[in-house]
């Protein structure tokens, strides 16, 4: 199979870049951070840039013009999200997409206005913990096979390792929407895969950036075989990482028998590479690395919050290692001749 990105596909990317990168720049979201961490807002969102995203259409990106979307697909979405994972983008991006797919699915038609809109958003069941809720908001639960979508009665919120996301413990209400749908929890690890992708290739630049600018003994610490094989280590990941993700976006938007397997697939190798490369990303800038003022540090807690979405690597476990996919069988062991006395004693 040959799979190029069209233009449109790499035109979604670049827009949702270039946006990013003018709105939402490090300093900006240490501070709607260090906010939320004192408790003088509910979530670390900055509310102009939600708007504008709803105006570009990231909300309904992924859902059919006939049901108020913008007719786009899974690949664009991964697209999307990338780039949203690359800049540490704050705010439920990911929870209130798929509150969109299952509003718009089962026929809830303005309630996705609303979520397209911008004006209502959806927080994410993880666990025990609702991630990025807020009190009245929606929650996107999963329960097997089954995508609901709640509001929040009630909520109290606990400290997180990572302030610009919101933690908390809370009441549901009553399911308002669901849907019965495996292709649902497989297309949202598409969307956490393409988040932690983006953070894989933003510690890579970040890396070799340093690598290059930073000199020792009179040279770049980038031609030093300990920084340069850590970089190169964070380049495989994030290609293994991209290829992955891309592919199960193919089958997710074909809704192929394989479409569960390969998204689970994707969020394993994403999980992955996030976590080591940005563990190597603070290795690679030494002490400086290790400080809270440094953005290092920013990315390795985004992508320890992100390894725990939608249930944890833990959670692709039946899909990769499901009966219908794998042959387990008994073989016949060989004997060593050393203990073929030991059996006829």
């Amino acid at each position: 199979m040959m799979f190029i990105l069209t233009q449109e596909q790499l035109e979604v990317g670049s827009v949702a870049s270039k946006f990013l990168d003018q709105q939402l720049p490090i300093t900006k979201l240490r501070a709607f951070a260090d906010a939320a961490e004192s408790a003088t807002t509910g979530l670390a969102i900055d509310e102009d840039v939600w708007r504008r995203s709803a105006e570009l259409g990231w909300f309904g990106l992924g859902v059919s013009e006939s049901l108020g979307g913008v007719g786009c697909g899974p690949v664009e979405e991964i697209m999307l999200f990338t780039e949203l994972g690359r800049s540490l983008a704050p705010g439920p991006y990911v929870s209130t997409v798929i509150a969109g797919w299952v509003a718009s699915t089962t026929g809830a038609t303005q309630l996705a206005a609303d979520i397209f809109s911008g004006r209502r958003r959806a927080g994410l069941e993880t666990g025990e913990f609702i991630v990025d809720g807020e009190l009245g908001g929606l929650v996107v639960r999963f329960e097997g096979s089954v995508c609901e979508v709640r509001e929040i009665m009630q909520l109290d919120r606990v400290a997180s390792v990572d302030p610009s996301v919101g933690l908390a413990r809370g009441v549901l209400g009553p399911v308002i929407v669901q849907i019965d749908d495996a292709l649902v929890n497989a297309r949202a690890q598409l969307l956490v895969s393409a988040m932690e992708l983006g953070i894989s290739l933003a510690v890579l630049d970040m890396s070799v950036g340093y690598g290059i600018a930073r000199h020792q003994f009179g040279k770049p610490i980038g031609t030093f075989q300990a920084v340069k094989h850590r970089c190169a280590d964070m380049a495989i990941r994030s290609h293994a990482s991209r290829a992955q993700t891309l592919f199960a976006g193919l089958h997710v938007a074909g809704r192929t028998d394989d479409a569960v397997f390969q998204s689970a697939a994707a969020k394993s190798v994403s999980t992955k590479a996030a976590k080591l490369n940005t563990v190597d990303n603070v290795q690679n800038h030494g002490a400086i690395g290790f400080t809270l003022e440094h953005d290092a540090g920013l990315f390795a807690r985004r992508a320890h919050m992100l390894e725990f979405a939608l249930g944890g690597e833990v959670a692709a476990v039946p899909a990769l290692l499901a009966v219908d996919r794998h042959r387990f069988e008994t073989l016949p062991a060989r004997v060593e001749p050393w203990f073929s006395p030991m059996l006829n004693a």
